[in-house]
């Protein structure tokens, strides 16, 4: 697999909901986003699968993927 298929899936299981780096909780994702509650809330049923990557400073599915996977539980890493 090559390409943005690669990212959206990440290499094998290795996706952003069990990344080290994936922020899921809704009260943080509202810090972090203050204007998001103008649009809605990070509560709502549509962001069930939503999260902020802390080390890309994105907003994303659970589901996608990347090179930058460091599962929950391992020590960090710097690059």
């Amino acid at each position: 697999m090559t390409g943005w298929l690669t990212l959206l899936r990440g290499r094998g299981g290795d996706r952003c909901g069990q990344c080290r780096h994936f922020e899921c909780d809704p009260k943080r994702i509202e810090a972090m986003l203050p204007n998001l509650t103008v649009l809605g809330s990070a509560y709502a049923s549509v962001t069930a699968d939503d999260g902020m990557c802390l080390r890309h400073d994105t907003y994303q599915s659970r589901r996608f993927g990347c090179g930058d996977f460091s599962a929950i539980g391992s020590p960090p890493v710097d690059r």
